[in-house]
This record gives C-alpha cells, sequence and structure tokens, in this order.
C-alpha cells in the first residue's frame, strides 16, 4: 500500500464525525471500476480506483462523493459517477476530460482534470464554478473537503 494511503486512512479516522463512507466489505470491484472508465472513455486516477475498492462511496457532511454503484448504468441514477457525468457532458456543462466527483447544495461541483494526469497515476480537482485549483489529487480532494 502506498504511503499516502496509510495517511490517508489514519486522517479519516481523527475525522470520524465529517463523513459516512463505505467498507472495503462493500468496495467496488476492477470490473465494475474497468467498466465504468469504458462507459466514461476516460481511465480514473490511482487514488480514486483506491478509494472506490475501499471505501465504495459516502458522503462528506452530507454531501455525496460520487463513486460507482455497481448496476446497469442505462439504468442508474443519483450519485453514479457514469450518470452524472454523462448527464453533466449532455447538458454542455463538462468536458470529456473532467470528471465530475463532487456537487453541493451551494451550487459548486468539484472535478478531475483527466487531461493533467501525472506519471503517479494523479490528477488535480478543481472547482468548477471558478475553474481555480482545489487539491492536487482527489485523496488531498477528500481530506481538505472535510477540514473546511
Amino acid at each position: 500500500m502506498k504511503p499516502y494511503y496509510i495517511s490517508f486512512q489514519e486522517f479519516l479516522k481523527m475525522h470520524p464525525d465529517s463523513y459516512e463512507f463505505g467498507s472495503v466489505e462493500d468496495g467496488v470491484s476492477l470490473k465494475w471500476i474497468k467498466m465504468a472508465e469504458q462507459r466514461l472513455g476516460v481511465t480514473f486516477p490511482d487514488s480514486y480506483k483506491w478509494w472506490l475498492q475501499n471505501y465504495r462511496g459516502g458522503e462528506i457532511f452530507g454531501d455525496e462523493v460520487y463513486s460507482v454503484y455497481g448496476l446497469p448504468f442505462d439504468q442508474v441514477v443519483g450519485g453514479d459517477i457514469v450518470y452524472v457525468n454523462e448527464l453533466a457532458r449532455k447538458n454542455g456543462e463538462l468536458q470529456p476530460t473532467q470528471l465530475l466527483i463532487l456537487e453541493n447544495d451551494q451550487g459548486n461541483g468539484y472535478y478531475l482534470d483527466l487531461k493533467k494526469m501525472n506519471s503517479d497515476g494523479e490528477c488535480p480537482v478543481f472547482e468548477r464554478l471558478s475553474g481555480a485549483l482545489y487539491a492536487a489529487n482527489f485523496l488531498e480532494f477528500i481530506q481538505k473537503y472535510i477540514r473546511n
């Protein structure tokens, strides 16, 4: 396991009242992750795939972090990463290289900029409304969102 995954797990232990995530027993299978990537025509960052496998999905202060529900993509709705991103693309709100990972009730959203993926398999997270850089990668995004 990568060292920053361990430090992420330690961070979560210090903030148990800030989030509700699933568990590794409920994790998303690699098969479903690959099917979601293929459907969207993207490659997810390594940390996002790791989070899906270890936490499945969940909420931070009631805001859903989009995940793979493990249901047929043509039937699923809600916070499934495929459903949300296909809808945002259809409505012209998102580029194919942007992956929306959370929207809050203040009307702001956060997306991974997949065209900026580095050699470590990670990419930055930006605020959708301002276009400002929010975090260097997915796990940093989770930590920063919990701290705010």
